[in-house]
């Protein structure tokens, strides 16, 4: 199990059967599961915006329109992130846009 301080969390991303926190100063890899660490985060810190990604968001830098109505992330690090439609709703409403 790795421990990770969640105040250096930017994002956590799942592909493949592998799941990367990305930090402030690394990236750490495992294979526990997406959900298991959207439920371990705080709800007011982090939220998924994507299938495959959960972001803090106190680390959104830019918000850019994209594809289909959606938007692309960039976050802390030059992290880029994409909001699915699935998600979209809630981000705005989380975000205030």
């Amino acid at each position: 199990m790795i421990m990770v301080n969640m105040e250096e969390i930017l994002a956590i991303e799942a592909s493949k059967g592998v799941t990367k926190i990305y930090t402030k100063t690394k990236t750490y890899q495992t294979q526990t599961s997406l959900t298991y660490w959207q439920q371990k985060l705080d709800k007011q810190m982090f939220m998924r915006v994507h299938r495959s990604f959960v972001v803090k968001i106190d680390e959104i830098q830019e918000i850019q329109p994209w594809f289909n109505h959606t938007y692309r992330l960039t976050l802390t690090g030059d992290l880029k992130i994409p909001v699915s439609r699935s998600y979209l709703k809630s981000f705005r409403e989380k975000v205030g846009i």
